[in-house]
């Protein structure tokens, strides 16, 4: 026999299935009407997935999601994000409160690391901490482009791309089997740039030798080599010179 109680408690249990069949499963609509049965999730509200999940949705298909100006993106969760103005951004001066900046933002356990980029330049920066104290604050991550790849003893070599854009260049260079690379900050028309490979023979008839080549930008595309020589002297004081056997292999615009 069903009682008044049990009526009204039934009564209860409906309306709220109701309720939550209507802020869900029906909240977009019927199908007929070409209006979505399911509410749309986004990084506010939940539809078939809540506001999380979907921001993790997002991250993990490579997108970032807007934030508003001045968010400060230590106290998000993990994600990809969009922000101008977070009050924690890189402190290089070239990073203003007017720059977009994206932020890659992981967090393990009491471990947090955030990878910056500004989206004009690309320039990267990492800051980490652990245990909520900073052990990384926005170190500038140096990221490199391509410019030349090949094998140039001598002659000039064009780039495709203007130097100036660059903080600064990589050169990698090989002597027969041995390979070095180096890297310049300052970069300035006519300055020279030195690539040097020492060595030495042992035995009774013991020889330093010291293979050097020197180059410059004759323009911001093209690098003149202006020499390449190998130095050679021994204990005695006997010097000869004959032609040097540096290679130029890749040449990296600095990010």
């Amino acid at each position: 026999m069903t009682t008044k109680s049990n009526m009204q408690e039934l009564v209860k249990k409906v309306n709220k299935l109701d309720r939550m069949l209507a802020h869900h499963i029906g909240s977009g609509g019927d199908v007929v009407d070409r209006l979505l049965p399911h509410k749309i999730a986004n990084t506010n509200l939940a539809g078939l997935m809540d506001p999380t999940m979907f921001r993790q949705l997002r991250s993990a298909n490579g997108q970032y999601t807007w934030e508003d100006d001045g968010t400060d993106v230590l106290t998000l969760p993990e994600g990809r994000y969009r922000i101008v103005g977070s009050p924690n951004r890189p402190n290089d001066n070239a990073v203003s409160a007017k720059n977009i900046v994206m932020y890659d933002v992981y967090i393990k356990d009491n471990f947090k690391k955030v990878v910056a980029t500004v989206s004009y330049s690309g320039e990267r920066y990492l800051y980490a901490e652990y245990d909520k104290k900073t052990v990384v604050n926005w170190a500038y991550l140096p990221a490199y482009t391509l410019l030349f790849a090949g094998y140039q003893s001598s002659g000039t070599i064009t780039i495709p791309a203007d130097i100036n854009s660059f903080r600064g260049i990589k050169i990698g260079y090989s002597l027969g089997n041995i390979r070095r690379s180096i890297e310049y900050e300052a970069l300035k028309k006519d300055q020279e740039y030195e690539l040097v490979v020492s060595g030495h023979t042992h035995g009774n008839d013991t020889w330093m030798s010291n293979n050097q080549m020197i180059l410059h930008f004759s323009d911001s595309k093209t690098i003149v080599i202006d020499s390449n020589k190998c130095i050679n002297y021994n204990g005695t004081g006997t010097v000869n010179t004959q032609a040097g056997s540096v290679t130029i292999e890749r040449i990296y615009g600095i990010v």
